[in-house]
């Protein structure tokens, strides 16, 4: 196993899972140990959804872990890089992360395409989706918006299963 410890970041990487998860549990366990505030959250950057399912079913499952693991915050990847990048740049501390707040989630993501078709160029790259929304006058906001969540889920969906798909585009 091959460890990275860089200020109060350590970085573990092996081709053995379990042996990763064993040592972040060891891990875990001496910061408990250690730690006098009971909500402290430990950050455990993960790739996806299924390696944070994985290694709760692990604990759980496997090495019958009898307390309940409430301080482990799981983070994604990139949402670890963004925080921390943002975090360097504006000097803060990148702590209390609202995920409906990052630009790419569907929430947000959803006004965005909201407000590009509201300002778009009837004319423009968008004629298509604004000629859809326009139909019914009347409710011309309200089929915008309903378009803006379809879009935003449509996006949500790719990044989870087809992200080299939309890198390429």
């Amino acid at each position: 196993m091959e460890q990275y410890t860089y200020k109060n970041i350590s970085v573990n990487w092996s081709p053995d899972i379990k042996a990763l998860a064993d040592t972040l549990l060891r891990k875990w366990k001496r910061v408990r140990s250690k730690e006098a505030d009971p909500f402290a959250k430990t950050c455990i950057v993960v790739n996806d959804a299924f390696t944070e399912k994985w290694l709760k079913d692990y604990y759980l499952l496997e090495r019958r872990i009898p307390q309940i693991m409430m301080d482990l915050e799981f983070v994604r990847l990139p949402e670890f890089v963004n925080d921390w990048l943002f975090a360097t740049i504006h000097q803060k501390t990148p702590r209390g992360r609202s995920a409906n707040q990052h630009p790419y989630s569907k929430n947000v993501m959803a006004w965005r395409i909201y407000n590009i078709l509201k300002n778009a160029d009837p004319d423009g790259e968008f004629k298509e989706l604004l000629n859809y929304v326009d139909k019914n006058k009347g409710k011309c906001a309200e089929k915008r918006y309903a378009l803006s969540v379809m879009l935003a889920n449509l996006y949500d969906s790719y990044l989870d299963a087809r992200f080299w798909t939309l890198r390429e585009w």
